[in-house]
């Protein structure tokens, strides 16, 4: 017997969509085939007909509202057939689907030009976030941070496959964080998941007691990682693709991309901690200049309260979750 699974909220038996052109089905179609004819995305022509991608979900719309008889040789899923009553599919209508683009790979000016965008912006949020006579330090970290991983995604796009779709994720996962540093300035309306790293900001850390410092650095770095894989990765990582599905047809699913985002993408991270590194380095040698206390060994210190406090395999572990939940989302 199909596998299925009614929606929360289903749509009624006789839903047409707004616009949709019906098509009885017969017994050699397939979506795959009628999206080809169209030269459309065969997710967003199922997402047109049942506003879902859940496999199991769109089998019990096949039975329920296509009237599907015919069953899949494991017996899984149900099948277009001339036997399915009243056997009707809807296509969107031509303006729906005329202009679409293919979905691109690697030449892509638009989703450049929206990174890019997002880049100076994250340079302009980690210069205006602590506002005037900061009590702490704290919440730059994390935005500058943010500044350099975006800057090396964009700058080494060419070590991945299909960069197009990483350079239209950057500016969506980027304002789920942009939501809360804006709050964080006009002082209210955090989202909670945000609380802890912001908190870190009302604690006043003696700047000259360097170590100390640099761990409650680490500490604050830490929840804002964790508050934004945990939390914005998974829902980001659907807009981004339920968008770029929009937008250009034939994209593939979500795994396509995975190794980008994981396996390619890893050597950045190695370099943004270097360059995150040399900047509380300096930061601590300025002090130094203005006669305060600094420990010599500091650098190597530091490096090793960063390296134990960002741990890049709990995060990748944290990404992966986020990844799974981005497919469950999607219905894939």
């Amino acid at each position: 017997m199909p596998i299925e699974k009614m929606p929360k909220n289903p749509l009624s038996a006789n839903y047409v969509p707004p616009g949709g052109i019906p098509l009885k089905v017969g017994n050699e179609d397939s979506w795959s085939s009628l999206a080809k004819k169209l030269g459309i995305d065969v997710g967003y022509l199922i997402e047109f007909n049942f506003k879902t991608r859940d496999p199991d979900e769109v089998n019990w719309y096949l039975r329920r509202n296509v009237g599907c008889k015919r069953q899949t040789a494991d017996g899984k899923s149900w099948m277009f057939s001339a036997a399915a009553n009243p056997g009707l599919i809807y296509f969107p209508p031509a303006k729906m689907t005329t202009g679409v683009k293919a979905a691109p790979t690697t030449l892509c000016p638009e989703e450049l030009t929206a990174a890019l965008a997002t880049l100076h912006k994250s340079q302009e949020v980690a210069k205006t976030i602590l506002g005037p006579r900061p009590t702490s330090d704290m919440p730059y970290w994390f935005a500058r941070l943010y500044y350099y991983i975006t800057m090396y995604e964009i700058q080494d796009r060419g070590a991945l496959r299909h960069p197009c779709f990483l350079l239209h994720f950057i500016p969506i996962f980027y304002d789920s964080y942009l939501v809360a540093a804006e709050a964080f300035k006009k002082k209210g309306g955090i989202p909670s998941h945000w609380q802890d790293h912001f908190n870190m900001a009302s604690l006043i850390v003696d700047q000259s007691q360097l170590m100390p410092w640099a761990n409650a650095v680490t500490k604050s770095l830490v929840y804002g990682v964790a508050a934004h894989i945990k939390v914005d990765m998974a829902p980001s990582l659907e807009k981004a693709y339920r968008t770029f599905s929009a937008k250009y047809i034939g994209v593939p699913p979500l795994d396509t991309f995975k190794q980008d985002f994981f396996d390619r993408n890893m050597p950045i991270f190695a370099k943004v901690r270097l360059d995150l590194l040399h900047e509380l380095v300096n930061w601590g040698m300025g002090l130094a200049m203005n006669g305060k206390f600094v420990d010599p060994n500091f650098a190597s210190k530091a490096a090793v309260v960063m390296n134990m406090g960002l741990n890049t395999g709990e995060i990748y572990k944290w990404r992966d979750d986020a990844w799974r939940e981005a497919k469950r989302r999607l219905g894939q």
